[in-house]
């Protein structure tokens, strides 16, 4: 049987008005050489109703994860199904704006044999209807090109459903992650090989409160041990250079880190990095208090970097 170019993965979870949405954006697509796949978390057949509706316009795989998976695991139970030289994985509350996106995204990694990516510009689609344009600047994208971990400092590529990879990278989301699970992956695909970038908004980012995202992002046991596992995947030293240190420390700061003892509480099983451990120790020499005002913690991180300069 030939094989699609393009897979499509798309993790479902009930909320079928929001698959009907995003698959009714596929289906207006002119690249047809797809497959589409769903997995369904949901507890009971509101999204299979719906997914039989379209089983005539493209070739559609439908599979019921029980248990449910949640995500991340969820969404690789997708790319573990995916036949193309190409997927996508494309979350039910987002939607393609062109009908042109497939065919842009195929043909730059048709033509880029060395991209192991390809990501666009997009529009954050809000509740109330509001449209804000997410577009690296030029800086940034010469910037990963260099340097991939600088998306820890700020993820400018934006929602998975941006991006489209190469399947022979043999890749998955990290399971144990949820915060940084997309730049995580995003940063390992650039060890793969080069990332492009289309300079037109080719999906629509639906924003909303019951994102999986907006509810671990203030929990400092899911935000830090996930910090810690993503440095260590990391290919080279990022704190030698001070910008990286800074963005550590500032989150142990707001997260009250304030010893190496609440750290290790915090980090589990996991091995700290020797560069958090001084960071920790640095925290505990002033009152949470006065480490709430700038000057005085830019010198406490000052003075904790020269030191850790001393671990490399």
């Amino acid at each position: 049987m030939r094989k699609p170019t393009i897979s499509i993965c798309i993790p479902a979870y009930r909320q079928p008005q929001l698959l009907l949405r995003c698959l009714e954006s596929v289906r207006g697509q002119r690249f047809r050489d797809m497959e589409v796949i769903i997995t369904d978390d949901s507890p009971d057949d509101g999204v299979q109703l719906l997914v039989e509706k379209f089983a005539a316009d493209f070739p559609l795989i439908y599979s019921k994860n029980e248990p449910s998976l949640g995500s991340p695991k969820n969404w690789n139970a997708g790319l573990a199904k995916a036949t193309g030289r190409y997927i996508k994985t494309l979350h039910q509350d987002d939607w393609l704006r062109s009908p042109d996106a497939l065919e842009l995204c195929v043909k730059a990694l048709d033509e880029n044999p060395g991209a192991s990516f390809v990501f666009s510009s997009c529009y954050d689609i809000h509740p109330d209807g509001k449209e804000v344009l997410h577009k690296p600047s030029e800086a940034q994208l010469q910037r990963l090109h260099e340097e991939p971990e600088c998306l820890l400092l700020g993820n400018f590529i934006g929602a998975p459903s941006t991006v489209t990879f190469r399947k022979d990278t043999g890749l998955l989301y990290d399971p144990h992650m949820k915060w940084v699970v997309d730049y995580d992956f995003y940063i390992r695909l650039c060890y793969k090989g080069k990332a492009l970038f289309i300079d037109q908004p080719l999906l629509n980012i639906g924003i909303h409160e019951g994102q999986v995202t907006a509810a671990v992002q203030h929990d400092r046991d899911v935000v830090i041990p996930e910090h810690i596992r993503l440095l260590h995947k990391l290919e080279r030293p990022v704190f030698k250079e001070i910008r990286y240190f800074d963005h550590s420390w500032r989150m142990l700061r707001n997260f009250n880190i304030r010893s190496v003892k609440e750290l290790r509480q915090v980090a589990g099983n996991l091995n700290l990095p020797p560069v958090l451990c001084v960071m920790a120790d640095f925290l505990g020499l002033l009152p949470a208090s006065l480490l709430k005002k700038g000057i005085i913690s830019k010198s406490l991180m000052t003075l904790a970097y020269l030191r850790s300069l001393l671990s490399f």
